[in-house]
């Protein structure tokens, strides 16, 4: 296999480590709840249904709208979406075909359903819907980490992992987990992982052959996780960064003990707007975290 690493970006990353696991399902991972299988129908009837430009159509559209976000908890971010919609689609110089577009967006969201490329390691969780916010317990996991600090090092860091299951005949898994450190987002990823798919396999601690790649034990934890849909950048993790933060102020309960993380499940095989990532805090009970 040749790798091209030029420039690389978060999603030739993933791309490399799917590369190398065996047995990819390439299979939807989720499917939404009901409530939100009701609305998506709403939209989809609707705008398969109003094809054309009269005010008569545009009504109906909106009416579409309105009666999808009415089928959501009054929380989701589906309704806040549509509401966004319906403001802006007053604005286009075709406002017909503005619903529409604005609308099937709305749809797509509802419906998406992560593509996965790689099994999960053993026993880990199902990827956490896009928009949504929830606590997930990770079981404990062996993961290969190097470090992703100083010029160039993303490079070096994928290779040094790379030549490291190869040598020790280790399959890979997706998620791939990327680190930040406390400095925040700004600086990059501190560090990239290759989650092993059974804990048991290799053996922990410094490769013998390479002292840049350490393989380590990681204890079961919990953490607040968000699901994104679309390219993983800087600005994508930071946008879902807030998310948790804000989530963790209105839930008290929770404290945040432990570094920002982001994992990537999808190839540049996967379109643009089909990639699906999470964005994850670990956190502990808050008179848990506030003994640390």
């Amino acid at each position: 296999m040749r790798l091209r690493l030029n420039g690389v970006g978060c999603g030739v990353l993933t791309f490399c480590l799917l590369a190398l696991a065996t047995s990819g399902t390439n299979q939807p991972a989720m499917g939404g709840d009901e409530q939100e299988t009701a609305a998506a129908g709403v939209l989809k009837k609707a705008i398969q249904q109003n094809r054309g430009e009269s005010p008569a159509e545009i009504e109906a559209l909106k009416q579409a709208a309105k009666r999808a976000s009415e089928k959501l908890p009054d929380d989701h971010y589906a309704r806040k979406m549509i509401e966004t919609a319906l403001t802006e689609a007053q604005d286009c110089d075709d406002p017909a075909e503005c619903h529409r577009t604005m609308l099937s967006r709305v749809h797509e969201s509802l419906t998406f359903e992560p593509t996965m490329e790689a099994k999960l390691p053993r026993g880990y969780p199902q990827p956490t819907p896009v928009h949504k916010i929830e606590i997930k317990q990770l079981p404990a996991y062996r993961m290969a980490v190097a470090k992703m600090q100083g010029k160039n090092r993303q490079n070096s860091a994928f290779f040094e992992l790379f030549n490291h299951i190869k040598r020790n005949d280790i399959a890979m898994t997706a998620p791939v987990e990327m680190e930040y450190s406390s400095e925040g987002v700004d600086q990059g990823e501190a560090s990239m992982a290759f989650l092993y798919r059974e804990p048991e396999l290799g053996q922990a601690g410094v490769d013998p052959v390479d002292d840049d790649v350490t393989v380590v034990d990681v204890p079961a934890m919990t953490v607040v996780s968000i699901g994104v849909r679309g390219r993983c950048d800087d600005a994508a993790v930071k946008q879902a960064e807030m998310q948790l933060r804000s989530w963790l102020a209105d839930n008290q309960e929770y404290e945040a003990c432990g570094e920002l993380r982001r994992l990537g499940y999808n190839s540049p095989m996967i379109p643009s707007f089909m990639k699906y990532s999470e964005v994850q805090l670990p956190v502990c009970k808050a008179e848990t975290a506030s003994k640390r």
